[in-house]
């Protein structure tokens, strides 16, 4: 996919941040399958390499906590592992050290990638988007439907231009996941229809409540998860909801 990116294919591309989004969710999801009667996510995890002085570390994605990284000497010659590259690791469930398992390069790729799209190219505004460069819904059975549905969008940083760009098309409500008691983020997701978390900006009591109710499970479309959105990135969502609705 990334050695036929090029200008006259990018329009292929318009869910590329969404398919980085279902891998790195695929990742946390497996780190919860059960092993052995033990949880998975004890003997592997999955994270980035953080390299300081002649220390590796590993920043574990689902616990959002760092601990240090064992890598072999003949690991230490790989040329893809350098500072802040996707990694699996081990862990010993006798000792609790990590090690290193292999590098994860292509999650950086795609990474790079999105930010390289979203610093260079500049498309022109076609009809259907919007003065902001957003991206404009107009189809009335489409608009009848998102004017029933109520959105809970939680984050914090980028989450007001995000909602902003939903409230057109549906009821929204915004609420911060540092500053509003959990308690109350979590009854608002129980009424809501569906759960725009901006996974970037949520603390990770957020995203262990859902896995614990069978109707925000990450599998379920009622809760839908973005990092690092842009703000029309919401908007798309609702589009893809609706083109999905009866599946």
């Amino acid at each position: 996919m990334i050695n036929h990116l090029d200008l006259t294919t990018l329009s292929q591309y318009d869910r590329l941040a969404e398919l980085n989004e279902k891998m790195l969710a695929t990742f946390s999801e497996t780190s919860q399958l059960i092993l052995g009667g033990q949880p998975a996510a004890l003997k592997f995890v999955y994270g980035y390499l953080k390299i300081v002085g002649d220390q590796c570390f590993i920043h574990d994605v689902n616990h959002q906590r760092e601990f240090p990284l064992l890598v072999s000497d003949s690991q230490q010659q790989n040329p893809k592992l350098v500072d802040g590259v996707a990694i699996k690791a081990r862990r010993d469930l006798a000792t609790g050290t990590y090690a290193l398992v292999r590098v994860l390069p292509v999650i950086n790729q795609v990474d790079h990638h999105q930010q390289k799209l979203r610093a260079t190219v500049k498309r022109k505004r076609q009809p259907g988007q919007s003065e902001q460069g957003g991206i404009k819904l107009t189809q009335p059975a489409q608009l009848a439907w998102l004017a029933q549905q109520k959105v809970l969008v939680v984050g914090n940083k980028r989450a007001q231009a995000f909602a902003d760009e939903l409230k057109p098309y549906v009821e929204i409500k915004l609420m911060d996941g540092y500053e509003d008691q959990p308690r109350a983020i979590f009854t608002a997701m129980q009424a809501a229809d569906f759960v725009f978390i901006l996974i970037d900006s949520v603390p990770h009591a957020i995203t262990d409540y859902t896995k614990t109710q069978p109707s925000l499970a990450p599998t379920s479309r009622k809760v839908q998860i973005f990092r690092n959105p842009r703000r029309e990135a919401g908007v798309i969502r609702l589009s893809y909801l609706y083109a999905t609705r009866n599946d």
